[in-house]
Order: C-alpha cells, then structure tokens, then sequence
C-alpha cells in the first residue's frame, strides 16, 4: 500500500473513531434523536454497520496488520474492535441508561466478521491495486504448482535490477541497496 494510501486510511480511522465515540456518549446521555425509534431494527442495523466499518477502517488503518497465534494469522485490527464491542456491552450491563443485549454484541461481531471477509475478497481480486501479501493469481486447490509472489514487501527482496549487484553492507535479509557491477 503507497503512502498516500496509507495516509488517507489512517485520516477516516481519525475521523471515524470519534464520531463512534460521540455515538455511543450519546446514547449513554440518551440524546439519540427519538425518530430513530420508528425504524425497525434500527439498533441491530447500526450494530452491525457501525462497528463493522469501524472494524474495516481499523484494519486498513493498520496496514492490514495480522499476529499469529498457535500458527493462525489473526488480524489485529478487526480483533481489536470485536474486543471493544464485548468491552462495551459488557459496561452496558451496569449502565441505567443502556440495556445490554447479546443481540447487539451477535451484531457487532457479525458486522466486524463480515466487513473483513469482504476486504480479503476484494484484496484477492485480480487487478486490485490494494492485494494483500498472501493474495496473487492462485493455482488450482491441490494442483500442487507454486506461485511466486509478485505484490507485497517480500516479492523482490534478494534480486537488484539488470547490471547491478547487491552491495556487502547491505546483503541482510530485507535490504533493498544495490550498486552497478
């Protein structure tokens, strides 16, 4: 991801995160406009887009950041939000103003859930600028052929362009400098 790309998500994740904030202050004060009320749904609906997005911009604002753990990539981003929605519905639990519901945490953790499985699909589509690592034209399940990767911060690392040899201080793993032959 370029830079600027960078910068633009990490500008919506600091313009969203607090208007989420505003949003959940509000309904703790019960300040949410009462038309709200007249729209079925309406609470499940902005559970699961609400947190969801919040859930996308996070993980895009971390550059699609995942840890792994016992051998399984989980990204950070997502997991983060998911545990902030179990935080805050259990904070509702001692709140006179809020109700909490297992409905409104099923619906925050499908919307992060379903957020992110819609990033990896769109990530992986042939022609995206913004492919993650793991994603580039996949062979057949079980064809067994291997495919280089050719986006990403590893697909280039060893090789200089044509007339030029990696210099010896800069022969470490990751190192990008090279010299003319």
């Amino acid at each position: 991801m370029g830079s600027s790309q960078r910068r633009r998500w990490r500008f919506i994740f600091a313009f969203y995160v607090p208007l989420i904030a505003a949003i959940d202050l509000c309904a703790y004060l019960r300040l949410l406009p009462g038309w709200l009320g007249s729209i079925p749904y309406y609470d499940t609906i902005i559970h699961f887009l609400g947190l969801g997005f919040l859930g996308y911009v996070t993980h895009r604002a971390l550059d699609r950041r995942a840890s792994r753990l016992l051998g399984v990539a989980l990204p950070v981003g997502p997991l983060l939000v998911g545990a902030l929605a179990a935080a805050d519905e259990i904070m509702q639990r001692f709140s006179t103003a809020r109700s909490s519901n297992v409905g409104d945490l099923a619906a925050n953790l499908s919307g992060v859930a379903v957020f992110y499985l819609v990033d990896r699909w769109l990530a992986g589509r042939p022609g995206r600028a913004g492919r993650s690592r793991e994603t580039s034209p996949r062979p057949a399940l079980g064809s067994g052929r291997k495919v280089r990767l050719t986006t990403g911060r590893g697909a280039r690392r060893g090789r200089c362009s044509r007339g030029r040899r990696r210099s010896a201080r800069f022969r470490r793993p990751g190192a990008r400098r090279c010299r003319p032959r």
